[in-house]
């Protein structure tokens, strides 16, 4: 994971780490739609969409590691 100076932005498609008042910090893939996030979880059930000014962006995930 990488930390974000605020001139740069996230992708729609990409996996962040948001602050989000009321939630704590969380990993999904980030959708922007006008003034609403949807942060897509890796367990569907948890997906949340929130307003775009209660998101604070901590980082973009740039890789995995496994060990098999």
């Amino acid at each position: 994971m990488t930390g974000l100076t605020p001139e740069e932005t996230v992708n729609n498609g990409e996996i962040v780490a948001a602050n989000i008042e009321g939630h704590g910090v969380t990993l999904g893939r980030y959708t922007l739609d006008f003034s609403e996030v949807t942060l897509i979880s890796f367990d569907k059930e948890k997906t949340l969409k929130v307003p775009r000014t209660t998101l604070e962006i901590q980082g973009v995930v740039v890789g995995i590691w496994r060990n098999n």
